[in-house]
C-alpha cells in the first residue's frame, strides 16, 4: 500500500488533490477502493511494468489528470483577482511562449507566491471535489465507495491472471 488510508471525505477530496498536484506526464491518479487510498500510477508504457504490481487485482476509479488547459486556466483565475498592474503582468506572462515557466517566475518576481500557491491549492481542490462527483466517488459510513459501477474496474498487470 502506497498512500495513506483515507478516514473522512475531506482528506479523500485533500488527497486527490495533492495527487493531481504531483502528477505528471505518464502519470495519472487512482482512488483504490480495495485499500481504501489515493496513489499516482505510472502509465506502464512508458516505465517499468513491475511498477504499479501493487495494484494487481484491486478494484480502483481512474481519474483524468488535470490537463495543460485547466491548469492554464487556474493560472488565469488567479490573474484576474490580482490587482491592476500585477493581473496585467500575470496576463500578459500567459500570452507568451512557455507560460508556465514564465508564470511561475513572474509571481516569484512580484512576491506573490505564497499566495498563488494558496490560490492554487484550493482550485485543485475544488477541481478534485469535481472530479469525485463525475466519477461517483464518495465518503459514506467510513469508506470509499463509487457509486458509478461503470468507472471501476479491476487493475490487471499485463502478463498476471
Amino acid at each position: 500500500m502506497f498512500g495513506e488510508k483515507i478516514t473522512s471525505k475531506e482528506q479523500l477530496i485533500k488527497e486527490l488533490a495533492d495527487e493531481f498536484d504531483s502528477c505528471f506526464d505518464q502519470s495519472y491518479p487512482v482512488v483504490d477502493l480495495t485499500d481504501q487510498i489515493v496513489a499516482t500510477v505510472m502509465d506502464s508504457a512508458y516505465s517499468d511494468p513491475d511498477v504499479n504490481d501493487w495494484l494487481h487485482g484491486h478494484e480502483v476509479v481512474s481519474i483524468e489528470p488535470l490537463d495543460s488547459h485547466e491548469s492554464h486556466s487556474i493560472m488565469e483565475r488567479f490573474a484576474l483577482s490580482r490587482p491592476g498592474g500585477q493581473s496585467q503582468r500575470l496576463c500578459d506572462v500567459l500570452s507568451e511562449k512557455h507560460p508556465f515557466r514564465r508564470f511561475k517566475d513572474a509571481v516569484n518576481n512580484l512576491g506573490i507566491a505564497e499566495e498563488w500557491y494558496a490560490w492554487r491549492a484550493d482550485a485543485l481542490f475544488r477541481y478534485a471535489e469535481e472530479s469525485l462527483e463525475h466519477y461517483g466517488i464518495d465518503f459514506v459510513d467510513g469508506r470509499i465507495i463509487c457509486t458509478n459501477k461503470e468507472n471501476v474496474h479491476t487493475y490487471l498487470r499485463e502478463g498476471m491472471e
